[in-house]
């Protein structure tokens, strides 16, 4: 499989006359990935895959002309981001009968270049004309589960451990069941815990109103 795309709207945030600014953004995005499922065996499949994605947005802050911030199309702020992300993904299933097991293994790298424009107000605060940041981050994954039939009823226990140069590791086990009442019907329960790692720019970034934390 393969697939790839790239899009580039021009976005108008609109005007805000009690701030004296204009506000529009430019987003170009390109992003590919390629995967490959082949079946080693009838117990054995294996899924590979490959990921690319490149983004530049660009918000920029203009003045109206209404006296504050300066003449109409004066620069007041502009935030410019380029991110790069990359990877890959395995997985391995294991159809054994009464056992499905599956193990997978997730790697990826995120590198971002943020660079931060101020105008002449700004200036006037002791704001740098302009400052820029590069965060990075590299992220990996192990996991593991074992889906059990027995009878009508099914159970599938898993953990997973993802790490990340950032903010370290985090375990995540889980378990379900299930159920079959009918033919019909199955009832499905599932505990499990997890969490969401924030926006690089947030724990590792930089620029004018942004004070990161790596501990997030």
């Amino acid at each position: 499989g393969f697939v790839m795309g790239y899009s580039e709207p021009n976005v108008k945030s609109g005007d805000f006359p009690a701030e004296d600014i204009a506000s529009t953004g430019n987003i170009r995005t390109f992003f590919a990935s390629a995967s490959l499922d082949a079946f080693l065996s009838r117990e054995v499949a294996l899924n590979l895959s490959f990921h690319r994605f490149d983004q530049e947005h660009i918000n920029t802050n203009r003045a109206l002309g209404l006296g504050i911030v300066g003449a109409p199309g004066e620069l007041y702020l502009e935030n410019a981001f380029n991110e790069e992300n990359y990877g890959g993904r395995a997985k391995v299933v294991f159809d054994m009968g009464q056992h499905t097991a599956v193990f997978g293994l997730d790697l990826d790298r995120g590198e971002m270049d943020q660079t931060v424009n101020a105008g002449s107000l700004l200036q006037l605060f002791g704001v740098a004309p302009s400052s820029s940041t590069h965060p990075e981050i590299d992220r990996w994954a192990f996991y593991a589960n074992d889906t059990i039939v027995i009878d009508q009823f099914s159970f599938t226990p898993g953990i997973r451990y993802d790490h990340n140069s950032v903010t370290g590791g985090f375990l995540s086990p889980s378990l379900g069941a299930t159920y079959r009442v009918g033919d019909h019907s199955v009832l499905r329960a599932s505990v499990a815990r997890g969490f969401t790692i924030p926006p690089l720019v947030s724990t590792s970034g930089g620029g004018l109103f942004l004070d990161p934390n790596p501990a997030l």
